[in-house]
């Protein structure tokens, strides 16, 4: 077994899914002031919970945490029992990274045993959040050509981006000229102004409000759950960053409720 502070003083990297949270007591009957408030605490259980598999070295790749909420076995029955539902992934970027897309993607599609999903979401940080100063209709063409590669491949139904105004919008639809358009646009708080619903319904949009806060997982929020989960320095807390994250929320139409619902967070050490 890896000891806990070598791997975090030495690794660069590692990921946390935290399995289907709609399982058990500890999510049915919590209210939770938004999506990120839900995310620390899924956090806190699963880091709680750390092990290493056993012989692996130090790699991200072969790191695990043991997803002990709910068997693979009942998860499977669940999704597969029901006749209509709708799988969307959400994924949160701190940066245009297309590969993040990809990697939540299929990750998403692993840990639900589906050959697609129908629709992936991507966010962005607003431009003061964000390390990337470029236009945030530039951004999301940059993250764009890992989209197209999922829908190509038959992974994903439909792709929709976040938090645009009509503006970046349209700028956006521009650079995608002769290529896969979103079809979904998630607003915070319902705020649709004329001018977005107007150009949404001229190129067969889909709105969607959303509150999911921004950036998703703050470096404070990151801090804090290191220290209480690992009781490690702070100064070692403070050097490890969430990168991206997404979320699979998978939705019984017929009665809308979700089924399941999980996290998928990717953290790296500054070095």
């Amino acid at each position: 077994m890896v000891n806990l502070l070598d791997f975090l003083k030495n690794a660069n990297q590692f990921r946390v899914h935290t399995g289907d949270i709609t399982s058990g007591e500890t999510f049915r009957s919590r209210d939770f002031s938004d999506p990120s408030a839900e995310l620390v605490e899924s956090l806190r259980i699963q880091l709680a919970r750390w092990q290493t598999e056993p012989n692996h070295s130090l790699d991200e790749s072969k790191f695990a945490l043991i997803k002990n909420w709910k068997s693979l076995e009942t998860l499977n029955v669940k999704m597969h029992e029901k006749l209509i539902n709708k799988v969307v992934v959400k994924v949160f970027l701190s940066s245009p990274d297309p590969e993040a897309v990809r990697i939540c993607t299929e990750n998403a599609l692993s840990e639900l045993h589906l050959q697609a999903v129908d629709q992936v979401i991507v966010a962005l940080p607003p431009l003061e959040y964000s390390k990337c100063k470029l236009p945030l209709a530039k951004q999301f063409e940059l993250v764009w050509p890992a989209i197209e590669d999922l829908h190509k491949r038959g992974l994903i139904h439909e792709a929709g981006v976040a938090d645009l105004n009509d503006k970046d919008l349209q700028a956006l639809f521009d650079r995608l000229q002769g290529r896969l358009k979103p079809k979904v646009a998630q607003v915070k708080g319902c705020n649709f102004t004329k001018e977005l619903t107007d150009y949404a319904k001229s190129k067969d949009i889909s709105l969607i409000c959303h509150v999911d806060p921004h950036p998703f997982l703050t470096d404070k929020q990151v801090n804090d759950l290191f220290v209480d989960c690992f009781q490690i320095p702070e100064k070692l807390a403070s050097s490890w960053k969430a990168i991206y994250a997404c979320r699979y929320t998978v939705m019984d139409q017929c009665r809308s409720v979700i089924v399941a619902k999980g996290y998928l967070v990717h953290f790296e050490r500054a070095l």
